[in-house]
């Protein structure tokens, strides 16, 4: 689950009487780590940042906080604004669920996996003269590529543990989340006939680019482990700045990106997730083979 809203922001810079443009679709939500269960449920906490520049050099920083309680409901939202003021935010933000019917339809999720990263790579072979696009286009292309990553990682997750009621109970005993939660008999019954719910809005709400998290998700659930990944988590790293910061880190340098860099974080993302799928097939042979011995050891039980 994400927010959604629509139109535009709008930032006044007071020193020079700048104002600055923001587009919802401009906005990426992420789930902060303060999402916590109260009595009716789980209060989520959603949010989104930008790093604007203006043409004379003015830099400005946003961030929207959206708290969502009872799930579907918004119950508050703020914005805090640094280097400018607000002068017209977005209209009305609203919760929805598009992504997990996007998630469930995606089945072929290594394939899809291979496309975009085939045309990213398109992408990055070309040349362009003016060297602000050509910037602009490597970064873009960094970006997507730890999309790419993401898009994977929860989309192979969710469908994996989804497919089996084995994997469910094994994501239902070893999620941090659930762990912590204390439950009375009643509720516990209550929740019994929601399992399946309750755990595909959790899938949907971790941040899959936090790869320490996920990694344990994988592992503790599907029994894989991921191999040494902390040159894919600085890419990621390097993503956040690019979105976030305008392509500049938390001391204000500028990120180099160019053709070379870009294909060497393709390759290892490509790494690490055809790694991950090699594991993902193993398991899913292994299991097709031990249902068909199963089904022939009870077929030939029935003829003796």
């Amino acid at each position: 689950m994400t927010i959604r809203c629509s139109g535009k922001a709008k930032i006044l810079i007071p020193d020079t009487g700048e104002v600055l443009e923001v587009s919802s679709d401009e906005l990426e939500w992420e789930i902060g780590d303060d999402s916590e269960e109260r009595s009716m449920g789980a209060e989520v906490h959603y949010y989104a940042s930008v790093y604007l520049e203006s043409e004379q050099g003015n830099c400005v920083e946003a961030e929207w906080d959206v708290w969502e309680y009872p799930i579907g409901s918004i119950e508050s939202a703020e914005v805090e604004v640094k280097g400018g003021k607000l002068l017209e935010n977005f209209d009305d933000y609203d919760p929805y669920e598009d992504q997990l019917d996007a998630i469930l339809s995606n089945t072929e999720f290594y394939r899809t996996f291979s496309d975009e990263i085939e045309s990213l790579r398109v992408l990055n072979s070309l040349v362009i003269g003016d060297l602000n696009a050509q910037k602009t286009l490597k970064r873009q292309i960094h970006i997507g590529t730890i999309a790419c990553l993401e898009t994977y990682l929860s989309d192979a997750f969710i469908n994996t543990v989804l497919s089996k009621k084995s994997y469910l109970r094994s994501f239902f005993a070893s999620f941090k989340d659930f762990k912590e939660q204390k439950l009375g008999m009643h509720e516990l019954l209550e929740r019994a006939d929601q399992a399946e719910e309750i755990a595909k809005k959790a899938m949907l709400e971790v941040i899959y680019h936090n790869l320490a998290k996920v990694q344990k998700m994988y592992e503790s659930t599907l029994d894989i482990s991921f191999s040494d990944f902390s040159a894919v988590q600085s890419d990621v790293g390097i993503r956040h700045d690019l979105v976030h910061r305008n392509g500049k880190t938390k001391k204000g340098e500028e990120i180099d990106i160019d053709t070379a860099k870009v294909d060497e974080a393709i390759v290892r993302v490509v790494n690490l997730v055809d790694q991950i799928d090699r594991k993902l097939r193993a398991k899913e042979q292994f299991n097709e083979k031990t249902h068909e011995e199963e089904a022939g050891f009870l077929t030939d039980i029935e003829d003796f």
